[in-house]
C-alpha cells in the first residue's frame, strides 16, 4: 500500500506481479463496512482495525507522541506520527494507525524486538527458572551493573537494526554467575533492547509520557520497575488482559456515537529520580548489542 495515496502502489504491485484489481478495496478504519449475519441477527460493522493500531485505540491513544508497547512472543511499540508520514522514521516502520470516515488519516511508527515472551519462555525450557513468580523476586542490584549483559537476537535483532542473521548470547558470565543472574540479564536485555526502539522514535516524533505497556510482561511488578528505569518514563500499566478486543469494540462504539467510559485507564509506575547510573547501564547494553550482536 502507498502510504501518502492511501491506495495500492502501482509499482510495487508491478514489481511483484500482483494485479491491483485483484486486491481487495481498501476502506477508512470506520464506517458501513458491512454486515455480519450471526444466529439470525444482522449485525453491522461499524470499525476494523489490525492488532496493534486496535491495542493503541484501546489505550486512549490520540495524539502524535503517544505511544504504547505490547509484551507478547515479542515485544512491540507504536507511536502515533500525526497526520503525515513520517520522511525519515530512523530505523523504525512508517505505517498507517486508522482513517476514520471524514477525517484525516493518522500515521505512526511500529518498531519491536523480535523476541521477549519468547526469550522467557525459552530459557524456562532451559531450566533456569520454573515458576514465573521467580521473576518477580530477583536481585536488586543490575545484573549490567555486575558486568552480565543479555543480547536478546534469539530470532535476530529487529528495530532499528534488522539484522536477522544476529544471534543471543550473554556476555561477562564468571564462576560466581548462576540461573537467577541468567534470568536477570535476561530480562534487563529486553527493556534494554525496547529502550532503543523508543530512542529511535523519539528522534521522529517526540514521545510523550506516560508510555502505555500492556501484555505478559506488563503483568510482572519487577520488569515494569526495570522498564520505567531503563527508559527514564513513567509508564502506565493496563488492566485489561484483550486490548486488541477492547481497542476495536471502543473504536466501533464511538464510531457509532456511543460514549466509552474505562473501568480504569492503569497504574503509574514512575521512573527513579536519578537516572544517571542507567544512562551508564544503557550504553554498556547497546555496546554489547554493537559488539556481539551485529557481528
Amino acid at each position: 500500500m502507498n502510504l501518502a495515496r492511501l491506495d495500492w502502489d502501482e509499482d510495487l504491485c508491478a514489481l511483484y506481479g500482483v494485479p491491483p484489481d485483484c486486491l481487495p478495496r481498501i476502506v477508512p478504519s470506520t464506517g458501513d463496512l458491512g454486515i455480519l449475519r450471526a444466529g439470525g441477527r444482522a449485525i453491522p460493522l461499524r470499525a476494523s482495525l489490525v492488532d496493534q493500531q486496535a491495542a493503541t485505540w484501546g489505550h486512549g491513544c490520540r495524539r502524535p507522541g503517544d505511544t504504547k508497547i505490547t509484551f507478547g512472543t515479542g515485544a512491540f511499540a507504536f507511536a502515533l506520527a500525526g497526520e503525515r508520514p513520517p520522511a525519515d522514521p530512523q530505523g523504525a516502520l512508517p505505517t498507517l494507525a486508522w482513517a476514520r470516515a471524514g477525517e484525516a488519516p493518522i500515521y505512526a511508527l511500529d518498531g519491536g524486538v523480535y523476541t521477549a515472551g519468547a526469550a522467557v519462555e525459552w530459557a524456562r525450557g532451559l531450566g533456569l527458572f520454573g515458576d514465573v513468580l521467580a521473576l518477580n523476586d530477583l536481585p536488586e542490584e543490575p545484573a549490567i551493573a555486575r558486568g552480565l549483559a543479555f543480547v536478546p537476537a534469539l530470532a535476530g535483532l529487529a528495530c532499528p537494526h534488522w539484522n536477522r542473521r544476529a544471534r543471543g548470547a550473554w556476555l561477562g558470565m564468571d564462576l560466581a554467575t548462576g540461573p537467577r543472574d541468567l534470568v536477570q540479564a535476561m530480562l534487563e536485555g529486553i527493556a534494554f533492547r525496547m529502550a532503543e526502539v523508543i530512542e529511535a522514535m523519539d528522534r521522529v516524533v517526540p514521545i510523550r509520557d506516560p508510555i502505555s505497556i500492556d501484555g505478559g510482561l506488563s503483568a510482572n511488578p519487577w520488569f515494569c520497575g526495570l522498564l520505567a528505569a531503563v527508559l527514564g518514563r513513567p509508564l502506565r500499566i493496563s488492566e485489561e488482559p484483550e486490548l486488541t478486543a477492547l481497542g476495536t469494540a471502543r473504536l466501533a462504539a464511538e464510531a457509532a456515537g456511543l460514549a466509552v467510559v474505562l473501568r480504569s485507564e492503569g497504574r503509574l509506575v514512575q521512573p527513579p529520580r536519578d537516572l544517571r547510573p542507567w544512562r551508564a547501564r544503557f550504553a554498556a547494553a547497546r555496546a554489547a548489542v554493537e559488539v556481539y550482536g551485529m557481528a
